[in-house]
């Protein structure tokens, strides 16, 4: 009947407006009553309107499960079981690969190629800044654009 869609989304509190969508529960389609359970929410903010109303209880969501499981690395300190995304982002700061393969993605694209095994003089030269400089990545920088690689690179051909 005459219920909007803020006002159904609001009464299941524990699903969200998807799975209503999928159990099958009537949820008018029509965008006016979206519209309205927008403007209500709005009227209620404390500044009636203003451009940070927060309007994030329309719907409700489901808790996120950060957990997850790294495997197949082969680094052991980075595989295993990953609590959330402040454990993978500390795992992923102490590799070395990953540190390595980030000094070379900045290789990439400061030269404008690939590297070649010539290059690999200066890839640990970058690698050795970043370490004595306590992770610098101007360090790296600096190393990159000083380098033999960089210095007598070659025009790309036409």
């Amino acid at each position: 009947g005459g219920q909007k869609c803020g006002e159904i989304a609001s009464e299941s509190a524990k699903l969200t407006i998807i799975q209503e969508f999928v159990k099958g529960e009537k949820i008018p389609r029509c965008i006016e009553s979206a519209h309205d359970a927008i403007l209500n929410e709005i009227k209620k903010s404390p500044d009636k309107g203003g451009v940070y109303a927060d309007l994030r209880n329309i719907y409700k969501t489901n808790p996120v499960n950060a957990k997850g499981y790294l495997d197949g690395t082969g680094d052991k300190n980075l595989d295993g079981e990953v609590e959330n995304a402040i454990d993978l982002a500390e795992r992923l700061a102490k590799s070395t690969r990953v540190r390595q393969s980030i000094i070379r993605y900045a290789f990439r694209y400061f030269m404008g190629r690939n590297e070649f095994l010539s290059d690999s003089k200066t890839l640990i030269d970058a690698d050795q800044a970043y370490l004595e400089s306590g992770g610098s990545f101007d360090a790296v920088i600096v190393s990159l654009l000083t380098s033999d690689s960089f210095v007598y690179r070659k025009q790309p051909s036409e």
